[in-house]
């Protein structure tokens, strides 16, 4: 999944989130659901009080406002962002970095069915 950029306004952004919504609803549900891509938001760390259940501790930095939308999604779909649950190195967590390197964010993650959890 690719995700709209910061580029984008907001309504493209919503209306990603909905086609992937839809490609959710479609998919079969005898397998394990697995969503995998660059959503270019920032979901930031230390989500568990202001999102039980859709993100852990461990992102990076700040959340900003994409953030709050993908972090919301994943609460109304049940969804939980794996790669925030585990307290890895930040070279780890980092999945983009600037042109002159001076800024790196988290903006690829993994998602999965918040009951598959373990």
């Amino acid at each position: 999944m690719y995700a709209p950029d910061s580029g984008y306004a907001d309504e493209e952004y919503t209306d990603f989130l909905d086609i992937l919504r839809h490609k959710m609803n479609e998919a079969t549900r005898s397998a394990d659901l697995l969503i995998m891509g660059d959503f270019n938001a920032k979901v930031g760390e230390d989500q568990l009080l202001n999102w039980p259940g859709a993100a852990g501790r461990f992102g990076l930095g700040q959340v900003n406002h994409r953030g709050q939308m993908l972090l919301q999604f994943c609460a109304i779909n049940d969804l939980v962002i794996c790669n925030t649950l585990f307290n890895h190195k930040e070279t780890r967590r980092v999945t983009w970095v600037s042109p002159d390197g001076t800024t790196k964010n988290q903006i690829d993650y993994i998602m999965i069915e918040r009951k598959r959890r373990r």
